[in-house]
């Protein structure tokens, strides 16, 4: 028997050796600016999830992360020795989509939309970490010095996040849909 943790946490005092999925970038990188972007409910969540997941990894067999990248800062961070560290890059899927017909619907409305002009896909649910806002500035930037070249396309749904709705309000507010195009979850 072994439990197979796919969502960062494991038990703390596992009875059967444990592997854990690594994957949440809040447990690898120093809180810094993106504080300030959270609410303080999902500061004390992180915070707490941070500190289980340290007492959990402790007691791993095995630590999945998903790049070099996290596997370095699982060592630097967390003491994890490397021979317990195996990289399983991330995989893309929709449960229950035919990808090759949304991919297909996707990139025929973004050539629609974009009318020969340069496509930048920003594909990602809203998160905080993500920066979403710096499109919109970019796209507002763009706009006032008559540079048309760009359109840019976001994934995101007002329901993800509170900020999620404001940003697109603001696309919205600041006549950016033909900047700022969202396709959607």
């Amino acid at each position: 028997d072994v439990v197979f943790s796919l969502g960062n946490l494991g038990p703390i005092w596992p009875v059967v050796p444990q592997v854990t999925l690594f994957m949440h970038p809040y447990f690898m990188y120093p809180m810094g600016p993106v504080r300030q972007l959270l609410r303080p409910s999902e500061r004390l969540i992180i915070g707490l999830q941070r500190l289980l997941f340290g007492w959990s990894v402790r007691r791993a067999v095995a630590i999945l992360p998903q790049t070099p990248v996290a596997a370095e800062r699982l060592v630097s961070i967390y003491g994890v020795s490397a021979d317990r560290l195996r990289v399983i890059a991330p995989a893309v899927t929709m449960d229950g989509v035919d990808n090759r017909q949304t991919s297909r619907a996707m990139e025929q409305t973004m050539r629609v939309q974009s009318q020969g002009r340069i496509r930048l896909l920003m594909l990602s649910r809203y998160y905080p970490h993500k920066n979403f806002e710096w499109v919109v500035k970019v796209a507002a930037t763009l706009k006032e010095r008559g540079d048309n070249r760009f359109v840019f396309f976001v994934t995101i749904a007002a329901d993800q996040h509170p900020r999620a709705k404001a940003l697109l309000a603001t696309i919205e507010n600041e006549g950016l849909e033909d900047s700022v195009i969202n396709l959607g979850p």
